[in-house]
């Protein structure tokens, strides 16, 4: 189904119409639980992000291109509702969000070598999607694209201030940028994307 679907999915399933989403490696501060409570939700239009603060393994990661991530995390149903994407899903409203105050801490990768293995596996998914759209993609503009994309993370959004841990998130961009156009160029974005799809299978079957 891909992430997008899945989480829509559970959205239906709901019991009420407003949705407050978070992933299992989320974590809301109290000052966010606190200003949920007090909101008006009398407008079924109206929804809200709220910053995240992700964290490889115990470290903040407080420069880069998380340094100012923020994420539609609480709508109302009726009038938003996940875009079917394979990766990186994202809530479609019909109005812009409001900034709740608090944020959510996000412990998304146990360390460094999580955070990239998690950029090789999403790179087939990636790479389906890009065949699926007809995307075109020349060979030279690789190193560009991927050089591109580390002088904006590591140095021009301030990747270098975390350290080693700020270059690995650099580098994981490289990855996600440069890795599925390469599979697409070399005819594997079927072949990845269905290998992927059977692993996903067979882990949603053994726990089971």
């Amino acid at each position: 189904l891909g992430y997008g679907l899945q989480k829509q999915h559970a959205v239906q399933l709901a019991t009420h119409d407003w949705i407050l989403s978070l992933d299992d490696d989320e974590v809301l501060d109290p000052e966010a639980s606190d200003a949920i409570c007090r909101l008006d939700l009398s407008d079924p239009l109206a929804c809200w992000s709220i910053r995240r603060r992700t964290f490889i393994g115990a470290r903040e990661m407080r420069h880069g291109p998380w340094k100012n991530d923020c994420v539609l995390r609480l709508f109302n149903r009726q009038t938003a509702a996940f875009k079917p994407l394979m990766v990186h899903e994202q809530v479609q409203p019909q109005r812009s969000p409001q900034l709740l105050p608090g944020s959510v801490a996000h412990y998304s990768y146990d360390n460094c070598c999580d955070l990239l293995a998690r950029a090789l596996r999403y790179a087939p998914l990636k790479a389906g999607l890009m065949h699926a759209k007809r995307q075109r993609v020349h060979t030279w503009m690789l190193p560009l694209r991927g050089l591109a994309t580390f002088i904006r993370c590591y140095y021009l959004q301030g990747g270098w201030r975390d350290g080693a841990a700020g270059f690995a998130v650099a580098l994981s961009r490289v990855i996600d940028a440069t890795l599925p156009r390469t599979m697409l160029l070399l005819g594997e974005a079927d072949e990845a994307t269905k290998s992927a799809a059977d692993q996903r299978h067979e882990k949603h079957a053994s726990r089971k």
